[in-house]
């Protein structure tokens, strides 16, 4: 619970929402165990949140905006249920990964950034940079880009990627780029699905979910 931040955790458990803590790696998993845990409970309503920092950030956003993979026809019954969040924090994410698609909204990067030409094509087990031309790299770099999944059914999206605007002065900098953020924002704009842009005089995060897991409007 250390690592999620005491301060956040009181001011959750003093609002009425309970909190569990688990690694996000392995997300989809765990909200589908967790609801079905929690679907025997005597709860007025189920909701559940996803928050996190990079790198599982994104794939936090990955959860969210994924459509829900439940099988009602399923005779397992952990298939059943839902992997859905009601809200997600995206706390210095990217907007995607599909990684060739970076430079198009963030200029090119500094070759030295990297750890080898080809780190880009490994990341997706490939062996060069030549190989996300091919077919089956096509179709794996689609399903990895989240602004393409986001549709008017998704729950709304709290985005944080604080640093300087303007040409990224760093691998860092290039990774966390407030463009990303910018990019969620839009792709949510589009399809019509709340998003809120950390900044000076918005809500935070906290203010956020409780606005929408209370039911009540963020100030």
């Amino acid at each position: 619970v250390e690592d999620v931040g005491h301060d956040l955790c009181t001011m959750h458990l003093e609002a009425g929402i309970s909190l569990v803590v688990f690694d996000l790696l392995t997300s989809t998993a765990h909200v589908v165990v967790l609801e079905d845990a929690l679907s025997t409970e005597p709860t007025d309503q189920l909701v559940i949140q996803g928050e996190a920092e990079t790198p599982v950030a994104a794939n936090n956003g990955h959860v969210e905006l994924l459509d829900d993979l439940a099988d009602a026809t399923s005779k397992v019954p952990l298939l059943r249920e839902s992997t859905r969040l009601q809200a997600a924090v995206l706390v210095s994410t990217q907007a995607t990964y599909d990684l060739t698609k970076w430079e198009s909204f963030l200029g090119p990067s500094n070759p030295d950034w990297w750890t080898s030409p080809n780190e880009a094509a490994e990341f997706y087990h490939f062996t060069e940079a030549a190989d996300l031309q091919k077919p089956e790299a096509q179709s794996i770099l689609k399903e990895c880009d989240m602004l393409t999944w986001i549709s008017k059914e998704d729950a709304p999206v709290f985005v944080s990627n604080f640093g300087p605007d303007g040409p990224s002065q760093n691998r860092n900098h290039y990774l966390h780029h407030p463009e990303h953020a910018r990019q969620i924002e839009a792709a949510c704009e589009a399809a019509g699905v709340e998003c809120l842009l950390a900044g000076a005089g918005k809500p935070d995060a906290v203010t956020f979910l409780l606005g929408v897991l209370k039911g009540g409007e963020a100030e």
